[in-house]
């Protein structure tokens, strides 16, 4: 147990390596919640799921889903705090049957509001993750989870636009904030125009390589988000161009050049 956590951390830990810019909520400069804070939020959407429990619209693989969030958000939160010594064999006993009580989700926000204090808390509360994995009865193992959480969470938040670099020079602080706060605008609403279209909730290249002029045009802000928004609008398959002018590329040929991307990302990493 104690291997697999150590390597569902590496997986987690691969986010803000390939995709810096998602480090932002942890620069002391941030105003907007942490990853603690947004592990926290992702507490509420586990408890939201699990109020469903009983009824045809409940679903163990996306409580699981919410749990893996907590999980990932969680050890990005004890990467910048640099609590790297966590003591992973103690406590690993009570894996077993916690995940299954009642006041499960209560416990676990306890522990991550405790975390923030105390790194023992943010140990009891992964193990807690991995006890409900195991109540929900799912195939796989926690690691597995993780893995396809971090997938993801890789193609919703593809690595080329969270660069924490412009043209090979180092985004100041500001500027890194600046350009994450716009992108992941810019990647939700595509998100939410996909599925609105498709229903599908998880992006591929093709549904964002045609709009890279307005995602790399961070620092004209909110003129570029209307621009996406009303192209977002129009009708898939009708002619479209950039506000200068530049025809964008045929679905056809996006479909090519996202393979060509993907199989390129794979190999670097």
């Amino acid at each position: 147990m104690h291997s697999e956590i150590l390597r569902a951390f590496d997986e987690a830990d691969r986010l803000d390596v390939d995709a810096p810019l998602l480090a932002v909520p942890n620069q002391a400069s941030w105003s907007g919640p942490s990853k603690l804070g947004l592990a926290l939020g992702e507490v509420i959407e586990l408890r939201d799921e699990f109020a469903r429990d009983g009824t045809f619209q409940f679903s163990q693989k996306k409580a699981a889903g919410e749990g893996a969030d907590v999980f990932v958000f969680l050890r990005a939160w004890l990467q910048a705090q640099k609590s790297n010594s966590l003591d992973l064999t103690l406590g690993a006993s009570n894996i077993n049957g916690a995940g299954g009580r009642s006041d499960t989700l209560e416990v676990l926000e306890v522990l991550l509001l405790e975390s923030h204090d105390d790194p023992r808390a943010a140990r009891e509360a992964i193990f807690l993750l991995i006890s409900l994995h195991r109540h929900l009865g799912l195939s796989g193992t926690f690691l597995q989870l993780i893995i396809e959480t971090v997938k993801k969470a890789r193609a919703n938040r593809p690595p080329p636009g969270y660069q924490d670099t412009e043209q090979g020079k180092p985004l100041t602080p500001p500027e890194q904030e600046q350009a994450f706060i716009f992108k992941e605008q810019a990647y939700r609403m595509i998100r939410k125009a996909v599925k609105k279209a498709s229903g599908r909730e998880v992006l591929r290249p093709s549904d964002w390589l045609p709009h890279w002029d307005i995602i790399s045009s961070w620092r004209q802000g909110d003129a570029k988000l209307v621009e996406l928004r009303a192209r977002l609008a129009r009708p898939l398959g009708e002619e479209r161009q950039t506000a200068a002018g530049v025809h964008l590329p045929s679905p056809a040929q996006v479909e090519v050049f996202s393979q060509q991307l993907s199989g390129s990302l794979n190999r670097k990493m």
